[in-house]
Parts: structure tokens; sequence; C-alpha cells
């Protein structure tokens, strides 16, 4: 609760000193204004984020830079930032001009262990300095200190936020080596709690996490491990999402193939109904053509020229043709014993001596002979009185 109440004074006094530049290059500043924001200790000057303040009081375009992507530059192409500074050299903050590394024991910026010289031993490298190397107290030196030895500690309080406002978060380092820390009370380096041990701040355990019931607890990067049956139930959801997918995905294919079917058999009986019409039609002009009168021979009288012979002669078992279709009186495209194509009706005649005739005759030759027939006979016969030839 105090530490809360702190970080909420600390939020409302803070903003008041958080003041930025905006004097451009050329324009007039004063070194004396350079100061570091409280909270996020970030270095404000009059000048704007690609000058800095000189020491002649005007603020000058910056020669280096300390960063990949510098902020403030977002309106200059990449290969006209400011250069970076080669090896041996560092940009300090106000990134006028690179610089010499500095030894152990010089003066160094805030949280800057690129300015300081390296060790000597590469096993003191870590994510907590630079090649060994550390900025304490604005003073470069080396994290190599040992157990029970004594030591430097730097606390700083930075305002972080959460979902409930701001807090403070105090960062503590020292100069211990890996796997000590530096208790702030004794200056001396103590070994780090292991999981589950008491604690009062993330570097007293060798996590660097400590919990809100003040005991050491995993690191925050660890990967968590899950219990098994967690893995069987997911296991089961992916393949029962699988099989649903592909149930619906048949489902919804049958449904297509059947509606498919279901119009296949409405064309084929759409078909079979048009075919069936066209031979009605067929076997109905056929039986129109067979009820014409032949040769002055009733449609009920026998012999040679009755329906039913004629029907005969039509066949194409008389005819000697083969046929699929028995209904049909007429041979249509049926060739002769010449090789000619032309539709026609095949026939067998009589002629008045007796003898067998067989010609192919078309239908109009067909009723061209009917009607000189009939008109032969009835002038052979002469008038016919009281109605009986």
């Amino acid at each position: 609760m105090i530490v809360r109440t702190f970080a909420l004074a600390l939020g409302a006094v803070l903003p008041l000193a958080a003041l930025a530049g905006n004097v451009t290059e050329g324009g007039p500043c004063s070194q004396s204004n350079t100061y570091l924001t409280p909270g996020s200790y970030q270095l404000n000057t009059d000048c704007d984020s690609k000058t800095f303040c000189s020491s002649s009081g005007v603020c000058t375009k910056k020669r280096c830079r300390k960063d990949e992507f510098p902020f403030g530059y977002s309106d200059v192409e990449f290969k006209d930032l400011p250069r970076m500074c080669p090896s041996g050299q560092f940009c300090p903050d106000e990134e006028d001009e690179c610089q010499n590394i500095l030894s152990v024991g010089s003066a160094c910026q805030l949280n800057r262990d690129d300015e300081c010289e390296a060790a000597p031993d590469s096993s003191l490298s870590t994510v907590d300095n630079h090649r060994g190397a550390i900025c304490l107290n604005y003073q470069c030196m080396w994290q190599n200190v040992t157990v029970g030895q004594q030591c430097s500690v730097e606390n700083i309080p930075y305002i972080a936020y959460s979902t409930q406002g701001e807090f403070v978060n105090i960062v503590s380092r020292g100069n211990c080596r890996t796997g000590l820390y530096c208790d702030a009370a004794q200056k001396i380096c103590i070994a780090t709690q292991d999981f589950g041990s008491s604690c009062t701040a993330d570097k007293e355990c060798t996590s660097g996490n400590c919990l809100d019931n003040l005991t050491c607890g995993y690191s925050t990067d660890a990967p968590r491990k899950l219990a098994v049956w967690i893995y069987v139930v997911v296991a089961i959801a992916i393949i029962g999402g699988m099989l649903l997918t592909v149930g619906t995905l048949f489902m919804i294919h049958r449904k297509e193939r059947d509606e498919m079917r279901q119009q296949r058999e409405q064309y084929w009986r759409e078909q079979a109904a048009l075919r069936q019409n066209i031979l009605q039609m067929r076997e109905t002009a056929q039986a129109s053509l067979l009820s014409l009168p032949y040769n002055g021979q009733n449609q009920s009288g026998s012999g040679y020229n009755s329906p039913s012979r004629h029907s005969s002669m039509a066949s194409g078992k008389d005819l000697g043709v083969a046929s699929d279709d028995s209904h049909a009186g007429f041979v249509t495209n049926a060739g002769y014993a010449g090789g000619k194509g032309s539709s026609g009706l095949r026939n067998s005649l009589k002629s008045e001596d007796g003898q067998e005739a067989t010609e192919t005759m078309s239908m109009d030759a067909l009723v061209t002979e009917r009607e000189n027939a009939t008109n032969g006979r009835r002038r052979k016969g002469g008038p016919n009185i009281g109605g009986k030839r």
C-alpha cells in the first residue's frame, strides 16, 4: 500500500518535470536545462531530437547515434542518419561526438554499461552487464566481487504502468558475480535463493522472480510444463474436430450427389417420354397412311391389296432390311441392290402377264400408280347403272 501510494504521488509530480525540447538547429539553448526525466530517466534538453545543445549555447546537429534506429528520425532516410561509433568508442546520451571507451573508475552515464572498458575475464559477461563491465552510481567497474566481499549497489525507481494505474518498479543492481547479489543493508555479496525460498526482492532469487507471497518463483521466461491430461484433451479435441469436419463435408457432398442424381433421372424420364411420344406419332402416321384405299379395294377386303398385305409388304421383314423397330412401316434410308442411298419403299408387284416384278418406288410414285390403276379399271368397266359394276 505504501509503495502504491508513493507511486501515485510520484506520478502526479513527474509530469511537471518532463519537458521536451523544441528548439531546432541554430536556435539558442542552455546546458543548464539538461536533465534526466524522473521515472523514465530520459535525457531532456532545450533542443529537439535531431540536435544537441553545444557549449556555445546553440542547438547543433547531432554527429553520432547510439541506436540503430534513433528516435525522431522517421522522416530521414537511413543513409542520412548520424553515424554509428566504431569499436573502442561510444556515443554519449547527448550524441554530440564519438568518445573513447572509459577505464574502470571513470565517470559514466546512467545505465550506460557500454561506455566502460570490458573486463579481461570473458566469463563475467552476462545479460546484466556489458562484457563484464557495469556502470554503478555513475562510475565504471567490473562485476567480479565474490561472496562475503564488499560490493556496490544501485537502486533506481522507475515508473511502471498496469491496468490499475501507475506503480514504482525499483531496479537494484550490484557488482557481484553471477549467482550472487549485493545486500543493500550489509553491502556484501550473498548467494541467491532457489525456488520456494523467502525473498524481499527479485535480485535475491536465482530465477530473478520474487512472487507477491515473498517466495522465489520460476523464471518469467521459463517454459511452462503442462499436465498429461491437458495434452490428451487437446489431442481428443483436434481429432474430434477433424472427424466432425470430414463428416460434415461427406454429408454435404452426399446431398449434392443425390440432387445431381435426381436431376439426371428426371432428364432421362423426360427423354423416355419424348421418345415414346415420337413412336406413337409414327404409329399414328403409319396407320393413317395404310388406311388409304389401294386399287379401289376396301380396307376390309382381303387378298393382295388388303391393308394386312400392304402392311406386310411395307415391313422390313419382306423388304429384307434389318430393323430394330417392328412398328415402322417404312424403311428410311434403306439401300437397294444398286447401292443407292435414296429413301424409298421396296415393294413387290405382279404384272398383267403374271410375272413377279420387284422395284423401288417412292411414295409419290406409289400414289400415282394407285390413281392410274383405279382410273383404268373404271374406264374398262364403263358406267355402273344402279350402283353396281
